[in-house]
């Protein structure tokens, strides 16, 4: 009796492993079918949806020789990047041989990737030494990019690549010498059924280059694209750790001397942008914060190091006029040192509207639109404020005009003006302090003597500027500075509390 039960479970567990092998098979099979169909449809969409996502690359994928077996199909892609703004002709091929896709529902390739989920089809990929020799040898006889690609049941397509470490030094009969170097990098690309926009993601650990003198080096650099589920947004998103550059003059000046010393270096950390692009309502808008920007003059040693810590900048335009932009602009400085002076913090926030498209270039403008109508735009300084140990500087203002682009070329162009007002409260202790901190950056602070000498040298100057012009006052509620108050509605306008036609305005700012 036993014998009898015990050869019933064999042949029962023998049964289900039988039948599970060939599930497993017809699965496998089946998938070969699905994947030779994909190859001719979901293929050609990913590639649509990867140029159309970005402006720098055209992506081309083609494939022959197309050999289906039971567990997998081998077949030969032939892929290749050119840039889509034609500033080359080169052609960068990333791949041109055979593949072998791997059936699903459970690849062997994806499972020593640490995959799980089932895939319906899965390739592995790297550079061959036949595609590049040059770049195989240096990377010790290894392949300097590898990845996989893999396509789920639900029709997702991921790309993965990586790429290894890699540098080089050279030396050139000039005597200069070269330095490049490459981190280990990613780059992923996801293309999602619910999402018109794909994934894209731009990992690297670090990029530095160095001719002689003058370099450029970038560390964590991280890129994300990314369509939002269900909706048209996209989100894009960039941040790096630090950025060390003296390359300024060097890139402005194509004649540059390379054997030079005495360029300026910039350093840039923390960097975070945060971007979102609404497509139907044709809105963008951006979160940049930057933890710290350092500028050393080391062309002069006269000159001192600028610090610029804890950058914010928020910024919304929409787009969705034919023919003007609307949105807003804020920003905010926590602190500013000049050597080893801290001159203190910044704040500015500003409001348009009706901003003339074609001030911004041809791109800008839609054909169709009649451009013959008058534009009406309006710009609103909320607020600039600097603030030291003495007090506040506060300047706020209104426009709001006609034509703002014919305003110069007009007979009376305070006609084209609706609206203007103009607020400037600049107290002179306030000035004093940041000029008597200007011409002592070695000193962390100020003393009493050159504080009241600066009062004084500023006074010279606001009076020199001034010219006995009514637009400026020097003295307001018992306090000393640079005071301005405009007012114009109509044709009448208040000037620091006195009235004048429009009329006259013009002959006081001659």
């Amino acid at each position: 009796m036993k014998k009898t039960i015990l050869t019933i479970i064999t042949i029962a567990i023998f049964t289900i492993i039988t039948i599970a092998i060939l599930g497993y098979i017809c699965i496998a099979w089946h998938t070969g079918i699905v994947i030779e169909k994909e190859l001719y449809n979901t293929l050609p969409e990913t590639v649509a949806k990867f140029n159309n996502a970005q402006n720098i690359f055209k992506l081309n994928i083609s494939h022959s020789n197309h050999e289906r077996h039971l567990f997998s199909t081998k077949t030969h892609i032939y892929m290749t990047l050119t840039p889509k703004d034609g500033s080359s002709e080169d052609v960068l091929t990333l791949a041109d041989k055979d593949f072998t896709i791997h059936h699903g529902p459970f690849p062997i390739a994806a499972l020593k990737q640490g995959i799980f989920s089932p895939q319906q089809a899965w390739i592995d990929y790297e550079i061959s030494q036949e595609a590049k020799p040059a770049l195989w040898e240096a990377m010790g006889n290894q392949p300097f990019i590898t990845g996989y690609i893999s396509l789920d049941y639900s029709n997702n397509l991921i790309m993965k690549l990586f790429s290894r470490k890699f540098s080089e030094k050279r030396e050139f009969e000039t005597n200069i010498n070269l330095e490049y170097e490459l981190g280990n990098g990613s780059f992923t690309f996801i293309s999602n059924n619910d999402s018109p926009i794909p994934s894209i993601t731009l990992d690297l650990d670090r990029f530095h280059t160095k001719k002689a003198n003058v370099y450029f080096t970038l560390d964590k650099l991280h890129i994300e694209f990314a369509g939002e589920k269900q909706s048209t947004n996209t989100h894009y998103l960039l941040s790096l750790d630090s950025l060390n550059t003296n390359l300024r003059d060097a890139f402005f000046n194509p004649d540059y001397d390379f054997t030079k010393s005495n360029n300026d270096t910039f350093l840039i950390n923390n960097l975070k942008v945060d971007s979102t692009i609404d497509s139907n309502n044709q809105n963008i808008t951006l979160q940049a914060n930057l933890d710290k920007f350092t500028l050393i003059p080391e062309s002069d040693d006269k000159r001192p190091a600028i610090k610029v810590n804890k950058i914010s900048v928020n910024q919304k335009v929409n787009f969705g006029d034919s023919r003007t932009l609307n949105g807003f602009f804020s920003g905010s400085i926590d602190s500013i040192l000049y050597g080893q002076q801290e001159l203190g913090k910044a704040e500015i926030n500003i409001d348009y509207q009706g901003l003339d498209k074609a001030e911004f270039g041809a791109a800008f403008i839609d054909e169709d639109t009649q451009y013959n109508q008058p534009i009406n735009s309006r710009f609103e300084l909320k607020k600039l404020n600097l603030h030291n140990d003495n007090g506040d500087i506060n300047i706020k203002g209104l426009l709001d005009v006609t034509n703002l682009n014919k305003i110069y070329i007009i007979n009376d162009p305070l006609d084209n003006i609706n609206n203007f007002t103009l607020h400037v409260n600049a107290p002179l202790n306030v000035l004093a302090r940041t000029f008597a901190q200007y011409y002592s950056p070695n000193n962390s602070g100020i003393t009493e003597d050159q504080f009241n000498k600066s009062k004084k040298i500023v006074q010279d100057i606001l009076a020199h500027m001034s010219n006995d012009s009514p637009l400026f006052t020097f003295s307001k509620d018992g306090e000393q500075g640079l005071f301005i108050d405009i007012l114009q509605d109509s044709n009448d306008v208040n000037i620091n509390g006195k009235i004048y036609n429009k009329s006259d305005v013009l002959e006081l700012l001659k």
